[in-house]
């Protein structure tokens, strides 16, 4: 709701809160972003979570 996502933009595995920015039309996989987020950077994403504070790498963590 109310996020604004380029077209080009790619997003595989990952789930979309509410108010989310999306500036720049980049691959968005196996990761979450939180409602009220903004991403500004040009690198893809993947497994992380994204807050409206910060960018959190998930990459490393152990999955069971």
């Amino acid at each position: 709701r109310d996020s604004k996502i380029p077209e080009e933009t790619m997003i595989i595995n990952s789930v979309i809160g509410d108010n989310v920015e999306v500036n720049f039309p980049i691959k968005i996989s196996n990761s979450v972003i939180l409602p009220n987020s903004t991403l500004s950077t040009k690198k893809n994403i993947e497994k992380a979570i994204i807050t409206p504070e910060r960018i959190i790498n998930c990459d490393s963590l152990i999955l069971f």
